[in-house]
Protein backbone atom coordinates (compact mmCIF):
# COMPACT_ATOMS: atom_id res chain seq x y z
CA UNK A 1 0.00 0.00 0.00
CA UNK A 2 1.03 3.59 -0.55
CA UNK A 3 2.44 5.03 2.68
CA UNK A 4 3.77 8.42 1.58
CA UNK A 5 4.08 10.77 -1.39
CA UNK A 6 6.57 13.62 -1.67
CA UNK A 7 6.10 16.04 -4.56
CA UNK A 8 8.02 19.17 -5.60
CA UNK A 9 7.98 21.35 -8.72
CA UNK A 10 4.87 19.61 -10.07
CA UNK A 11 2.06 21.75 -11.51
CA UNK A 12 0.97 24.05 -8.63
CA UNK A 13 3.37 22.58 -6.02
CA UNK A 14 6.47 24.77 -5.76
CA UNK A 15 7.85 23.55 -2.44
CA UNK A 16 8.45 19.98 -1.32
CA UNK A 17 5.15 18.66 0.02
CA UNK A 18 4.61 15.39 1.89
CA UNK A 19 1.31 13.48 1.92
CA UNK A 20 1.17 10.74 4.55
CA UNK A 21 -1.05 7.66 4.59
CA UNK A 22 0.25 6.41 7.95
CA UNK A 23 -2.51 6.08 10.52
CA UNK A 24 -2.33 8.09 13.71
CA UNK A 25 -3.55 7.18 17.20
CA UNK A 26 -7.26 7.72 16.50
CA UNK A 27 -9.34 4.68 17.44
CA UNK A 28 -12.40 5.67 15.41
CA UNK A 29 -12.98 3.52 12.27
CA UNK A 30 -9.79 1.60 12.97
CA UNK A 31 -11.29 -1.70 11.82
CA UNK A 32 -12.70 -0.41 8.53
CA UNK A 33 -10.53 2.53 7.39
CA UNK A 34 -7.08 1.26 8.34
CA UNK A 35 -5.22 -1.80 7.08
CA UNK A 36 -1.92 -2.81 8.65
CA UNK A 37 -1.43 0.72 10.04
CA UNK A 38 -1.93 2.33 6.60
CA UNK A 39 -4.97 4.49 5.82
CA UNK A 40 -7.25 3.01 3.17
CA UNK A 41 -7.71 6.37 1.54
CA UNK A 42 -7.45 10.16 1.69
CA UNK A 43 -9.76 12.96 0.62
CA UNK A 44 -8.54 16.37 -0.54
CA UNK A 45 -10.92 19.30 -0.16
CA UNK A 46 -10.57 23.03 -0.77
CA UNK A 47 -11.75 25.82 -3.00
CA UNK A 48 -11.45 25.74 -6.78
CA UNK A 49 -8.05 26.01 -8.41
CA UNK A 50 -5.85 25.30 -5.38
CA UNK A 51 -4.28 22.02 -6.59
CA UNK A 52 -6.44 19.25 -5.13
CA UNK A 53 -6.49 17.28 -8.36
CA UNK A 54 -2.74 17.72 -8.82
CA UNK A 55 -2.04 15.42 -5.88
CA UNK A 56 -4.08 12.66 -7.51
CA UNK A 57 -2.44 13.39 -10.87
CA UNK A 58 1.07 13.02 -9.43
CA UNK A 59 0.29 9.33 -8.92
CA UNK A 60 -1.45 9.11 -12.28
CA UNK A 61 1.68 10.46 -14.00
CA UNK A 62 3.76 7.62 -12.57
CA UNK A 63 1.20 5.02 -13.68
CA UNK A 64 0.89 6.52 -17.15
CA UNK A 65 4.66 6.62 -17.56
CA UNK A 66 4.93 2.98 -16.53
CA UNK A 67 2.03 1.52 -18.46
CA UNK A 68 0.54 3.93 -20.99
CA UNK A 69 1.48 3.62 -24.65
CA UNK A 70 0.72 7.28 -25.29
CA UNK A 71 3.46 9.86 -25.62
CA UNK A 72 3.43 12.03 -22.51
CA UNK A 73 4.15 15.76 -22.70
CA UNK A 74 6.07 16.22 -19.44
CA UNK A 75 6.58 19.92 -20.10
CA UNK A 76 2.97 20.65 -19.17
CA UNK A 77 3.52 19.18 -15.69
CA UNK A 78 6.35 21.47 -14.60
CA UNK A 79 5.35 24.04 -11.99
CA UNK A 80 4.56 27.36 -13.68
CA UNK A 81 5.26 29.29 -10.49
CA UNK A 82 8.77 27.94 -9.86
CA UNK A 83 12.09 29.20 -11.19
CA UNK A 84 13.46 25.65 -11.00
CA UNK A 85 12.42 23.46 -13.90
CA UNK A 86 12.66 20.13 -12.14
CA UNK A 87 9.99 17.77 -10.85
CA UNK A 88 10.72 15.53 -7.91
CA UNK A 89 8.58 12.66 -6.66
CA UNK A 90 9.12 10.15 -3.86
CA UNK A 91 6.68 7.26 -3.52
CA UNK A 92 6.94 5.08 -0.43
CA UNK A 93 5.07 1.76 -0.39
CA UNK A 94 4.57 -0.67 2.49
CA UNK A 95 3.86 -4.37 2.02
CA UNK A 96 4.36 -7.28 4.46
CA UNK A 97 8.09 -7.42 5.26
CA UNK A 98 8.79 -4.80 2.58
CA UNK A 99 9.28 -1.05 2.55
CA UNK A 100 9.86 0.18 -1.00
CA UNK A 101 10.91 3.76 -1.75
CA UNK A 102 11.10 5.07 -5.29
CA UNK A 103 12.56 8.50 -6.11
CA UNK A 104 11.90 9.97 -9.53
CA UNK A 105 13.32 13.28 -10.77
CA UNK A 106 12.49 14.81 -14.17
CA UNK A 107 14.76 17.64 -15.33
CA UNK A 108 13.97 20.47 -17.74
CA UNK A 109 15.10 18.31 -20.69
CA UNK A 110 12.62 15.65 -19.56
CA UNK A 111 15.43 13.27 -18.62
CA UNK A 112 14.80 10.86 -15.74
CA UNK A 113 16.87 10.19 -12.64
CA UNK A 114 15.63 7.22 -10.63
CA UNK A 115 16.54 5.61 -7.33
CA UNK A 116 14.90 2.53 -5.83
CA UNK A 117 15.26 1.20 -2.29
CA UNK A 118 14.06 -2.06 -0.75
CA UNK A 119 14.15 -2.01 3.05
CA UNK A 120 16.67 0.88 2.89
CA UNK A 121 19.00 -1.00 0.53
CA UNK A 122 19.48 0.70 -2.83
CA UNK A 123 18.66 -1.51 -5.83
CA UNK A 124 20.82 -1.43 -8.95
CA UNK A 125 18.66 -0.23 -11.83
CA UNK A 126 19.07 -1.48 -15.42
CA UNK A 127 19.98 0.82 -18.28
CA UNK A 128 17.04 2.17 -20.25
CA UNK A 129 16.67 4.78 -22.95
CA UNK A 130 12.96 4.76 -23.61
CA UNK A 131 11.17 3.57 -20.45
CA UNK A 132 11.40 3.97 -16.73
CA UNK A 133 14.02 1.74 -15.18
CA UNK A 134 11.43 0.92 -12.56
CA UNK A 135 9.33 -0.76 -15.25
CA UNK A 136 12.02 -3.36 -15.97
CA UNK A 137 12.57 -4.01 -12.27
CA UNK A 138 8.85 -4.62 -11.78
CA UNK A 139 8.69 -6.93 -14.79
CA UNK A 140 11.80 -8.99 -14.00
CA UNK A 141 12.48 -8.94 -10.26
CA UNK A 142 10.14 -11.22 -8.24
CA UNK A 143 10.96 -9.29 -5.06
CA UNK A 144 8.78 -6.48 -6.41
CA UNK A 145 5.79 -8.64 -7.36
CA UNK A 146 3.52 -7.03 -4.73
CA UNK A 147 4.32 -3.54 -5.96
CA UNK A 148 3.86 -4.52 -9.61
CA UNK A 149 0.41 -5.99 -8.96
CA UNK A 150 -0.58 -3.05 -6.78
CA UNK A 151 0.31 -0.50 -9.45
CA UNK A 152 -1.21 -2.45 -12.37
CA UNK A 153 -4.47 -2.98 -10.48
CA UNK A 154 -4.88 0.78 -9.98
CA UNK A 155 -7.51 2.87 -11.77
CA UNK A 156 -7.75 6.59 -12.48
CA UNK A 157 -10.96 8.50 -13.24
CA UNK A 158 -10.69 12.10 -14.39
CA UNK A 159 -13.23 14.89 -13.94
CA UNK A 160 -14.92 13.89 -17.21
CA UNK A 161 -15.50 10.34 -15.90
CA UNK A 162 -12.97 8.82 -18.30
CA UNK A 163 -11.25 5.72 -16.93
CA UNK A 164 -7.57 4.95 -17.22
CA UNK A 165 -7.07 1.23 -16.58
CA UNK A 166 -3.63 -0.35 -16.31
CA UNK A 167 -4.58 -4.05 -16.24
CA UNK A 168 -6.73 -6.37 -18.37
CA UNK A 169 -9.44 -6.75 -15.75
CA UNK A 170 -13.05 -6.31 -17.03
CA UNK A 171 -13.67 -3.00 -15.28
CA UNK A 172 -15.44 -1.04 -18.02
CA UNK A 173 -19.17 -1.67 -17.65
CA UNK A 174 -19.66 -3.18 -21.11
CA UNK A 175 -16.77 -5.64 -20.66
CA UNK A 176 -17.93 -6.50 -17.15
CA UNK A 177 -21.47 -7.29 -18.33
CA UNK A 178 -20.23 -9.46 -21.20
CA UNK A 179 -18.17 -11.52 -18.75
CA UNK A 180 -20.37 -11.59 -15.65
CA UNK A 181 -23.80 -10.33 -16.80
CA UNK A 182 -25.88 -8.53 -14.14
CA UNK A 183 -26.17 -11.16 -11.39
CA UNK A 184 -23.62 -9.76 -8.95
CA UNK A 185 -24.65 -6.15 -9.54
CA UNK A 186 -28.33 -6.98 -8.97
CA UNK A 187 -27.47 -8.91 -5.83
CA UNK A 188 -25.61 -5.85 -4.53
CA UNK A 189 -28.53 -3.56 -5.41
CA UNK A 190 -31.00 -5.85 -3.66
CA UNK A 191 -28.93 -6.23 -0.49
CA UNK A 192 -28.60 -2.47 -0.16
CA UNK A 193 -32.27 -1.74 -0.96
CA UNK A 194 -31.91 0.15 -4.22
CA UNK A 195 -35.25 0.46 -6.05
CA UNK A 196 -34.16 -0.87 -9.45
CA UNK A 197 -32.58 -3.88 -11.14
CA UNK A 198 -30.54 -4.26 -14.34
CA UNK A 199 -31.23 -6.38 -17.41
CA UNK A 200 -28.61 -7.06 -20.06
CA UNK A 201 -29.10 -8.67 -23.46
CA UNK A 202 -26.53 -7.01 -25.71
CA UNK A 203 -28.07 -3.74 -24.44
CA UNK A 204 -28.43 -2.60 -20.84
CA UNK A 205 -31.82 -1.72 -19.33
CA UNK A 206 -33.03 -0.56 -15.93
CA UNK A 207 -36.33 -1.61 -14.41
CA UNK A 208 -37.74 0.39 -11.51
CA UNK A 209 -39.32 -1.47 -8.62
CA UNK A 210 -43.05 -1.91 -9.18
CA UNK A 211 -42.84 -1.05 -12.91
CA UNK A 212 -42.96 -3.38 -15.93
CA UNK A 213 -41.12 -1.06 -18.31
CA UNK A 214 -37.42 -1.60 -18.98
CA UNK A 215 -35.76 1.77 -19.56
CA UNK A 216 -32.65 1.93 -21.78
CA UNK A 217 -29.53 2.72 -19.78
CA UNK A 218 -28.84 5.76 -21.99
CA UNK A 219 -32.07 7.38 -20.74
CA UNK A 220 -31.08 7.18 -17.07
CA UNK A 221 -29.89 10.11 -14.97
CA UNK A 222 -26.22 11.08 -14.84
CA UNK A 223 -26.04 10.00 -11.20
CA UNK A 224 -27.47 6.53 -11.77
CA UNK A 225 -25.31 5.92 -14.84
CA UNK A 226 -22.18 6.98 -12.97
CA UNK A 227 -23.16 4.85 -9.97
CA UNK A 228 -23.70 1.71 -12.07
CA UNK A 229 -20.40 2.25 -13.87
CA UNK A 230 -18.76 2.59 -10.44
CA UNK A 231 -19.88 -0.85 -9.22
CA UNK A 232 -17.50 -3.04 -11.31
CA UNK A 233 -14.68 -0.84 -9.99
CA UNK A 234 -15.79 -1.42 -6.40
CA UNK A 235 -15.99 -5.18 -7.01
CA UNK A 236 -12.51 -5.07 -8.60
CA UNK A 237 -10.95 -3.59 -5.46
CA UNK A 238 -12.72 -6.13 -3.27
CA UNK A 239 -10.74 -8.85 -5.07
CA UNK A 240 -7.45 -7.11 -5.89
CA UNK A 241 -5.17 -4.58 -4.23
CA UNK A 242 -4.55 -1.23 -5.89
CA UNK A 243 -5.26 2.52 -5.86
CA UNK A 244 -8.54 4.09 -6.91
CA UNK A 245 -7.68 7.65 -8.01
CA UNK A 246 -10.52 10.08 -8.68
CA UNK A 247 -11.14 13.69 -9.63
CA UNK A 248 -14.61 14.77 -8.49
CA UNK A 249 -16.22 11.35 -8.66
CA UNK A 250 -19.30 12.66 -6.87
CA UNK A 251 -20.73 14.76 -9.73
CA UNK A 252 -24.40 13.79 -10.15
CA UNK A 253 -24.61 11.91 -6.83
CA UNK A 254 -26.93 12.64 -3.92
CA UNK A 255 -24.92 13.28 -0.76
CA UNK A 256 -26.18 10.04 0.77
CA UNK A 257 -25.00 8.08 -2.27
CA UNK A 258 -21.56 9.72 -2.06
CA UNK A 259 -21.25 8.62 1.53
CA UNK A 260 -22.57 5.13 0.76
CA UNK A 261 -19.90 4.52 -1.90
CA UNK A 262 -17.04 5.72 0.30
CA UNK A 263 -18.31 3.59 3.19
CA UNK A 264 -18.70 0.56 0.91
CA UNK A 265 -15.09 0.88 -0.23
CA UNK A 266 -13.81 1.17 3.34
CA UNK A 267 -15.93 -1.71 4.63
CA UNK A 268 -15.37 -4.18 1.80
CA UNK A 269 -11.75 -3.83 0.70
CA UNK A 270 -8.42 -4.82 2.21
CA UNK A 271 -5.08 -3.62 0.93
CA UNK A 272 -6.62 -1.08 -1.50
CA UNK A 273 -6.79 2.70 -1.21
CA UNK A 274 -9.16 5.37 -2.50
CA UNK A 275 -7.58 8.78 -3.15
CA UNK A 276 -9.86 11.55 -4.34
CA UNK A 277 -10.36 15.30 -4.72
CA UNK A 278 -13.78 16.71 -3.90
CA UNK A 279 -15.83 19.79 -3.06
CA UNK A 280 -18.36 17.76 -1.06
CA UNK A 281 -18.09 19.04 2.50
CA UNK A 282 -20.73 16.49 3.59
CA UNK A 283 -17.96 13.85 3.46
CA UNK A 284 -16.26 15.58 6.40
CA UNK A 285 -17.81 13.20 8.93
CA UNK A 286 -16.01 11.12 11.51
CA UNK A 287 -18.65 8.42 11.02
CA UNK A 288 -17.32 8.08 7.46
CA UNK A 289 -13.65 9.12 7.49
CA UNK A 290 -11.06 9.54 10.18
CA UNK A 291 -9.62 12.96 10.94
CA UNK A 292 -6.23 11.81 9.59
CA UNK A 293 -7.88 10.97 6.23
CA UNK A 294 -9.05 14.55 5.59
CA UNK A 295 -6.67 16.97 3.87
CA UNK A 296 -7.29 20.69 3.31
CA UNK A 297 -5.58 22.07 0.17
CA UNK A 298 -4.79 25.77 -0.24
CA UNK A 299 -2.85 27.99 -2.64
CA UNK A 300 -0.45 30.75 -1.62
CA UNK A 301 0.93 33.24 -4.13
CA UNK A 302 4.47 32.73 -2.80
CA UNK A 303 4.43 29.07 -1.76
CA UNK A 304 2.04 27.65 -4.33
CA UNK A 305 -0.16 24.72 -3.31
CA UNK A 306 0.19 23.31 0.18
CA UNK A 307 -1.97 21.09 2.35
CA UNK A 308 -2.53 19.96 5.90
CA UNK A 309 -4.59 17.34 7.68
CA UNK A 310 -7.62 18.37 9.68
CA UNK A 311 -6.21 16.22 12.48
CA UNK A 312 -3.39 18.78 12.85
CA UNK A 313 -5.97 21.14 14.43
CA UNK A 314 -6.73 18.45 17.03
CA UNK A 315 -10.53 18.67 16.92
CA UNK A 316 -12.49 16.15 18.94
CA UNK A 317 -13.89 13.19 17.05
CA UNK A 318 -17.38 14.02 18.33
CA UNK A 319 -17.38 17.55 16.87
CA UNK A 320 -19.21 18.55 13.68
CA UNK A 321 -16.24 18.68 11.31
CA UNK A 322 -18.23 19.89 8.29
CA UNK A 323 -19.68 22.81 10.27
CA UNK A 324 -16.24 23.72 11.57
CA UNK A 325 -14.80 23.62 8.05
CA UNK A 326 -17.56 25.76 6.57
CA UNK A 327 -17.11 28.31 9.36
CA UNK A 328 -13.47 28.71 8.32
CA UNK A 329 -11.81 27.04 11.30
CA UNK A 330 -9.63 24.80 9.10
CA UNK A 331 -9.18 27.37 6.29
CA UNK A 332 -9.44 26.18 2.69
CA UNK A 333 -12.78 27.84 1.87
CA UNK A 334 -13.44 30.61 -0.68
CA UNK A 335 -14.03 34.17 0.52
CA UNK A 336 -16.40 35.38 -2.18
CA UNK A 337 -18.52 38.43 -1.45
CA UNK A 338 -22.29 38.31 -1.92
Amino acid sequence: MLEEIVVKGFKSFIEETTISFSSSNYSLLQDTNVYQNILKGLMFIGENGVGKSNIVQSIQLLLDTLYSNNNIDYQKYFCLFSQEKEMKFIFKFHFPNQIIKYQWIINEKCQFDEKLYLNQTEINLPNSNNRLKLFFVLENNPLFKSLKEYLKNSIYINEDKKLQIYSNSPIMLDKYLKEYNTDFINQFLKIHHFDFQLFYDNELYIQKEGRNEKVPFAFESLGNKTFIQFLPILFHFQKKHGMFLMDEFTIGFHHKLEEFLIRSFMNNTKGSQIIFATHSSNLLKTTLLRLDQMYIVQFDKDKGSHCHKISSYQPRESQNIEKMYLSGMFEGIPNYED
